[in-house]
């Protein structure tokens, strides 16, 4: 579902969104808070020390029940998806696609520090909206599947046909897929390249959002695990060649599954012994980046953007001596 998100907003937007996993990370802490103490905090802190105080949470009375600590959570992901895309992404649309890498890691910086901030880094484990139990011995083979394993895995092919009906027979996601190939064309036949880009940023955030309170049920939450889900998470992008969200989905599920197998048979016997049986999980995702970029790495979509930029402020300098002075003495 992240990896399916990060190409959502590039399709939008032309931003390889190296912050996916934080944008599930924050709102999974905000269901946590609002079932634990009933606070919500916002993606924001108060930087004014003093008897005046910038309001960065918002208090329900109390501990929350599932269904609202989940609308809440929910919510966060909409503001963080609007405030990506008009306080980051939207004041770079006309720069280097390395500047935007830049501040999407800029952007995953703040928000595992502000996480921090809020809650701690500890550790801690949370109960999710997912069921709980398991299937055991499945088809005989000793092992069991979690019923939240199951769930995750339905989620994210739901999600995935989903974002696939969208792209293909609505009209804004129609409009998205002109504008990622042609913003000029877009925009002469009347569709804003910009408002795309920030309806599709609202998607994306909303879907990290709502996996990393799916996540809850089968991972403990802490800002630096959450956020190291981009590796597997780009790795999916990248199957979908950053253009199929549905492909990046299936391949997230396809990946996941691999690491699984490598953990499972580091076990035996016949593991080879100059293969490293440590980091061999957190390697895959690694293997699969670095093998996409090079066998296909020419492929991958260049976006271009269409920037309308009003003509600049031309004022008539009246007394430029006392303005200087002025300036000068301030």
């Amino acid at each position: 579902m992240i990896g399916a998100g990060i190409v959502v907003g590039h399709k939008g937007a032309g931003v390889i969104n190296l912050d996916q996993a934080a944008l599930a990370m924050y709102p999974a802490y905000g269901f946590a808070t609002m079932r634990e103490s009933g606070l919500l905090f916002m993606p924001w802190f108060d930087p004014i020390p003093g008897p005046i105080d910038v309001p960065v949470s918002i208090d329900f009375g109390g501990p929350t029940t599932k269904l609202v600590a989940f609308l809440g959570a929910m919510g966060l992901s909409v503001v963080l998806g609007l405030a990506l895309h008009f306080l980051v992404f939207g004041p770079l649309r006309d720069s280097p696609p390395i500047s935007k890498i830049i501040a999407s890691l800029g952007v995953l910086s703040y928000l595992q520090a502000l996480a921090s901030h809020h809650v701690g880094g500890s550790a801690r484990q949370v109960e999710g909206i997912l069921p709980t139990g398991k299937i055991e011995n499945v088809l005989g083979l000793g092992g069991d599947l979690p019923y939240a394993r199951i769930a995750i895995a339905a989620a994210a092919l739901i999600v995935a046909a989903v974002l696939w009906a969208y792209y293909r027979f609505s009209s804004l996601g129609l409009a998205t897929r002109a504008a990622e190939e042609n913003p000029r064309g877009a925009a002469l036949l009347g569709w804003s390249p910009q408002r795309l880009a920030s309806f599709n940023w609202l998607i994306s955030a909303t879907i990290a959002g709502f996996a990393g309170v799916l996540f809850l049920d089968v991972t403990s939450l802490t800002p630096s695990g959450y956020t190291l889900l981009i590796v597997p998470a780009l790795g999916a992008a990248l199957l979908g060649n950053l253009t199929s969200p549905a492909i990046a989905a299936v391949g997230g599920i396809a990946i996941g599954m691999i690491q699984s197998a490598a953990a499972w048979g580091i076990r035996y016997e016949w593991w080879p012994s100059w293969l490293p049986s440590e980091g061999v999980r957190d390697a895959i995702p690694l293997l699969i980046i670095v093998g996409l970029q090079f066998a296909r790495g020419h492929q991958l979509p260049i976006r271009t953007t269409v920037v309308v930029r009003p003509q600049p402020r031309a004022p008539l300098v009246r007394r430029p001596s006392v303005w200087a002075i002025g300036l000068t003495a301030v």
